[in-house]
């Protein structure tokens, strides 16, 4: 099970991914994903601000390195790049695992 809290500087509703990871070295750990984000955007209308969410592909490539704290739980600051055609985001966190 992981859980993971991330934050970057752009403000987004949601990111959903699916990817891959693989460890070239212990504890190292090579992600790629691929998904999708879901932006906020406000549009003006006849004196009215509407909000609308537009999804975007996005690629998110990034390293974690993990510190096992005892048996089956580890924590490991990560960062990642999230590329989109509109922007690119590093974004950066903790990584919380406990093997079942």
């Amino acid at each position: 099970v992981k859980l993971e809290y991330v934050t970057s500087s752009v403000e987004r509703d949601i990111v959903g991914l699916l990817g891959i990871a693989f460890e070239p070295v212990e504890r190292l750990e090579v992600t790629a994903a691929f998904g999708a984000e879901f932006v906020a955007k406000d549009e003006a209308e006849e004196d009215e601000i509407e909000t609308e969410r537009e999804a975007e592909g996005l690629l998110r490539l990034g390293v974690a390195y993990g510190f096992h704290l005892r048996d089956g739980v580890s924590v490991a600051p990560e960062f990642n790049t999230d590329i989109s055609a509109s922007r690119v985001t590093l974004v950066y966190g903790l990584v919380f695992s406990v093997g079942l």
